[in-house]
C-alpha cells in the first residue's frame, strides 16, 4: 500500500490515507485496518496496484490532489 499521510502546517492530526485497491503487496484489508487505526484520517481509494504512484499516475495524482485538498480544507476550518 502506498500510504499517504499528510499533515497540514499548524494542524493537529488532519490526515489523508491512500488505499491502493488492487495492491498485490499489501492486502486491502490490511490497509483498511491501518487506516481505521488512525484517528481523524480520511480514506482516498486509488484503483491501482502497490506501484500506482508511478504505474498509474493518471489515476493516482488526482486522488493525491484530492487528499491534499481535504487536509488543507479541514485544517483551515479549525484554524482561528
Amino acid at each position: 500500500a502506498l500510504i499517504v499521510q499528510l499533515l497540514a502546517e499548524h494542524a493537529v492530526g488532519w490526515k489523508a490515507f491512500g488505499i491502493t485497491m488492487r495492491d498485490r503487496v499489501v492486502p486491502v484489508r490490511r490497509q483498511v485496518r491501518l487506516f481505521e487505526s488512525i484517528r481523524g484520517a480520511e480514506a482516498f481509494r486509488v484503483d491501482g496496484d502497490h506501484d500506482a504512484v508511478v504505474a498509474n499516475a493518471e489515476r493516482f495524482v488526482p486522488t493525491l490532489l484530492r487528499a491534499v485538498h481535504s487536509v488543507v480544507e479541514r485544517s483551515a476550518a479549525t484554524t482561528p
